[in-house]
């Protein structure tokens, strides 16, 4: 079972922080357990900086934020691989482009599925940014001409 954790992009802090928890906005009447709806049903949001030893907590309106979810995966460096990372592939064959981690159709993924592309995907990517912090490695590669 992989371990569940999550990281919080503040857009207007333009920082990123580690998850602490959230409040839901339920409807007990008709409320079902959504897989990866949770952000439309989100109102506020708890975080904290990534750093040993800091107990601070803020707190901030759903909407101030973008929710990134571990994979449970690790690059070629021992680095967690999250949702909106940007990694470039390192193969035998020759490096890929830059691409971008999504979840589609019950898959973490950027252009193959991660698990499925080979058997020691922590050898072949190597977390280089995200699409917070670091957009402008995408947009290079969006500029470049085939």
């Amino acid at each position: 079972m992989r371990e569940h954790k999550y990281q919080v992009w503040h857009k207007e802090h333009k920082q990123m922080y580690m998850l602490a928890g959230y409040d839901h906005i339920v409807d007990y009447d008709d409320y079902t357990e959504p897989e990866r709806e949770y952000s439309e049903q989100i109102q506020h949001v708890l975080y904290t900086p990534d750093l040993p030893g800091c107990e601070k907590i803020w707190r901030a309106d759903a909407a101030y934020v973008e929710i990134r979810e571990y994979t449970g995966l690790k690059d070629r460096t021992g680095k967690d691989i999250y949702e909106g990372d940007i990694i470039l592939r390192h193969a035998q064959w020759g490096n890929g482009s830059p691409e971008a981690v999504t979840y589609e159709n019950g898959h973490w993924s950027y252009s193959y599925d991660l698990v499925e592309y080979c058997e020691r995907p922590d050898e072949q990517w190597e977390v280089i940014g995200n699409l917070y912090e670091t957009p402008d490695l995408m947009k290079a590669t969006e500029e470049q001409p085939e």
